[in-house]
């Protein structure tokens, strides 16, 4: 079914939709894991290699119940030995490896028996050793792994000599006829630096000379392990600690047998038995449900990837990465929940709880050794569920994200980078403007660059070198804040320079912005801003002033204009009448 199919369509959006494919694709998953692991169990069993059940049965009891035998042997005589179910098993234990036919159905020779009918047709001989320090280990289940092992102890001995291997300055304990190797530590002593080395042995040292060479085709090498060695401070006498097998060993024969017809009992044959009567089955359904679940796990699991990101109304954000894009009328793909998560965060904690659940599952294995099989198919089942939970729901965010416009926009890594290219922009605009103002600039760059090669090469050549790491770091470090200082220190220098020639050049609306300077450059900013208010206090003041002289003489030029006009206008009405008196003629 493809994603753009019309069927797909008509469901693309609904959550009701999205929540059944995913139960339905989780379901298939759980029913693909389980036939393969019935297919596995089945295998394991034996029963697609065509092994009777006979062999089944055999195979179990030899791992289980000899090692149970064992057991009951060495709790004493007393011992009920049907503790623990042995309703089909019989075995008899004689001491000893080697032993006729005629010597194993020979009663006598049997330390402990619960032959109930005479010795059996069919058995099986094994061998084992055991001692007073073995350790035995005994599944209660047919999956478990019955096991004994091999017990240890340590003996002190005298240590007659020491021997080295040159080719890998190894060296060797001459006791009781052969040489152990044991552990030496060695180092670089002398004041020349030559190859001279020391041994140490015991909190002794050695010389080279002073060991006994060693040769692999003259010398044999003792079985075991030194753990430590004492040497006198004269080096006169040397003890060692030497790990040996147990001496209290001894090698048992065990004589297994398994009931012809299995009867109903709480034991590992019974269960083997009817395991593999429905291995019948489960080798049927093992396959169909691994092949067949798998098919259809894979179909709903494209059919929810489908799905995934598509809305039927858009959610209103703020944010624009995480805004809706229309793909039809009332339908939106759109970031939403899990899906707003950045991807490589996703990717990270997908990593982390997964590997939790894989740790977990193995720790749970390892804590059980499968003593109880129902409780680990429990604990891996839920584990399995929560880990297909959390895989579907990771899917579904990544597709979501790859279909949404810039995917790549929602990951922290360009989050990040995206802030460190704003930073870097700003931090070279900051630069070019101080270079513009400063005219020292790039003599100062170069001199602090001089001076820090200058201390890295005196770094090199006087540092130990068990401290050059250290102090390379701590150099590093203060280089950047020093950096980082002289940038900040030219940037604010520079915008109290350029601040200043615009102010010079009439621009008496600059200002120096000294909010985050340092205390000096802090004040000689305020310095500048109070000139500058100052001078934009004085030209108000004569501007107030030429604005009253203005208004003044506007006035006084209104007041005089008024009678003159009236005088000229009377004037000119005389001049127009007859008047005949001279002396009057001569006032107008």
């Amino acid at each position: 079914m493809e994603c753009d199919g019309e069927h797909m369509k008509k469901y693309r959006g609904k959550t009701a939709t999205k929540i059944v494919v995913f139960l339905l694709t989780l379901i298939f998953a759980c029913i693909t894991l389980g036939g393969g692991f019935f297919s596995a169990v089945c295998m394991y069993m034996g029963y697609y290699q065509g092994e009777s059940q006979a062999e089944v049965k055999e195979y179990f009891f030899e791992r289980a119940y000899e090692t149970d035998a064992l057991t009951a042997l060495e709790a004493g005589e007393e011992n009920d030995y049907n503790r623990n179910g042995f309703t089909n098993y019989e075995f008899a234990i004689l001491e000893g490896g080697s032993w006729s036919e005629k010597e194993l159905k020979n009663e006598k020779n049997y330390l402990v028996s619960n032959f109930s009918n005479g010795f059996p047709e069919n058995y099986s001989i094994k061998k084992y050793n055991v001692g007073e320090k073995s350790d035995f280990d005994i599944a209660t289940s047919y999956f478990g792994s019955s096991y004994v092992t091999h017990g240890y102890e340590t003996v002190e001995k005298k240590v007659e000599s020491f021997a080295v291997d040159a080719e890998i300055n190894f060296v060797y304990a001459y006791i009781d006829g052969a040489y152990y190797p044991i552990n030496s530590y060695y180092e670089d002593v002398s004041e020349d630096n030559s190859e001279q080395l020391i041994y140490t042995i015991g909190g002794v040292d050695f010389e080279e000379t002073e060991l006994l060479p060693f040769d692999v085709e003259t010398f044999s090498i003792g079985e075991g392990e030194v753990q430590s060695v004492t040497v006198s401070p004269d080096k006169s006498s040397a003890k060692a600690t030497v790990v040996v097998s147990d001496p209290t060993e001894k090698t048992y024969t065990v004589i297994s047998s398994s009931a012809a017809n299995i009867m109903e009992g709480n034991d590992f044959l019974y269960e083997a038995q009817e395991f593999y009567n429905y291995s019948k089955i489960l080798s049927v359904l093992g396959p169909i449900g691994f092949f067949g679940g798998g098919v259809l796990t894979l179909i709903f699991f494209v059919m929810l990837m489908c799905l995934s990101g598509y809305h039927l109304e858009e959610k209103e954000t703020t944010f624009e990465l995480y805004r809706g894009k229309q793909v039809r009328e009332h339908l939106y793909l759109q970031r939403r929940g899990l899906d707003r998560i950045p991807l490589d965060v996703n990717v990270i904690l997908y990593i982390l709880i997964i590997g939790s659940v894989i740790c977990f599952a193995s720790e749970l294995i390892s804590a059980l050794q499968w003593n109880n099989v129902v409780l680990v198919g429990l604990g891996l089942s839920c584990l399995t569920l929560g880990g297909g939970i959390v895989t579907l729901l990771y899917s579904m965010t990544v597709a979501s994200n790859f279909k949404c416009p810039a995917w790549w926009r929602n990951s922290l890594v360009y989050m990040c980078l995206r802030l460190i290219k704003k930073w870097m922009d700003g931090l070279a605009q900051s630069f070019r403007k101080s270079a513009k103002s400063v005219k020292m600039h790039t003599r100062i760059w170069v001199l602090f660059f001089a001076v820090a090669i200058f201390e890295m090469i005196g770094l090199t050549f006087v540092c130990d070198s068990r401290f050059f790491g250290g102090l390379f770091f701590v150099w590093i470090c203060e280089k950047l804040v020093m950096g980082f200082l002289l940038m900040k220190l030219l940037r604010q220098f520079g915008e109290i320079k350029a601040t200043t020639k615009e102010i010079t050049e009439g621009n008496l609306a600059a200002s120096v912005n000294t909010e985050k300077m340092f205390i000096d450059l802090q004040e000689e900013g305020d310095y500048i801003n109070s000139i500058k208010n100052g001078l934009d206090t004085a030209i108000e003041e004569r501007m107030k002033s030429e604005h009253f002289q203005t208004e003044l003489i506007t006035n006084v030029s209104h007041d005089i204009k008024t009678p003159l006009t009236s005088i000229i206008s009377y004037v000119d009405l005389l001049e127009k009448e007859k008047i005949e008196n001279e002396k009057a003629k001569e006032y107008i």
